[in-house]
């Protein structure tokens, strides 16, 4: 009888201890403000707080973890990381059916010019324009760039401070470039904050929903967010 009672305790304590398991959820993403950034060592966001905001019923902990895109992607397809925020269709994940934000690509440049419609970009000559070198763009997008008579420069959107915020758009202020394709949000947020002079197009080129992606994650962790999602 003693070991019987020593059996149950033991499988109620291994059942405890995957159901805290499976509620400690590791989630990986590259900064994008305003959804989810770091800020005085916080992480926050849109996102972030939404995320946050629905966990406490379900008894859920986040482990949020930012880094450069395409090492979350990996990290998360060898099953390291349980889930990476802001992805879609080409990035190889599977997804969750529910869209936690929106990448709106606009054109972005400095002060001194400035584009009311897409025609307009399309008849600039000889432009110089940024695109980000660690993301597949949508087919779409990339059909559009095929139209333009331009030089692209491929570079970088990875930050992890204010200056290299600063020094990224500051390519546009310094004559660098001439055009930056960049989300729309992103853009205004940089804008107002750092107070840059820079103009940003009241049109959006390409528009697509971004979700929460999984790769070799346990089955009772996509259960729990799926379950968070609902929520949201």
């Amino acid at each position: 009888m003693k070991l019987f009672w020593i059996i149950i305790i033991f499988c109620i304590a291994s059942t405890c201890v995957v159901a805290q398991e499976s509620n400690n959820l590791n989630i990986c993403y590259e900064e994008w403000r305003p959804f989810a950034f770091t800020e005085n060592k916080v992480i926050k966001g849109e996102t972030i707080a939404k995320l946050q905001g629905a966990s406490g019923s379900l008894g859920i902990t986040f482990n949020f973890y930012e880094l450069p895109f395409k090492r979350c992607l990996t990290l998360v397809k060898k099953g390291l990381i349980d889930f990476a925020l802001f992805v879609d269709n080409k990035d190889g994940l599977t997804l969750f059916n529910h869209a936690i934000a929106y990448w709106n690509i606009t054109a972005v440049t400095a002060e001194k010019l400035s584009f009311y419609d897409i025609k307009e970009i399309q008849a600039f000559q000889n432009s110089r324009i940024i695109i980000a070198q660690d993301y597949e763009y949508p087919k779409e997008f990339t059909e559009f760039i095929a139209t333009l008579n331009s030089h692209i420069m491929p570079v970088s959107y990875y930050v992890t401070n204010p200056r290299e915020d600063v020094a990224l758009f500051s390519l546009l202020i310094n004559d660098r470039a001439d055009i930056m394709f960049v989300d729309s949000s992103w853009a205004h947020q940089i804008k107002s904050k750092y107070k840059l002079p820079l103009n940003i197009s009241p049109f959006i080129i390409h528009g697509s929903p971004q979700y929460i992606g999984y790769g070799n994650t346990s089955n009772e962790k996509i259960e729990v967010m799926r379950s968070l999602l609902h929520i949201l």
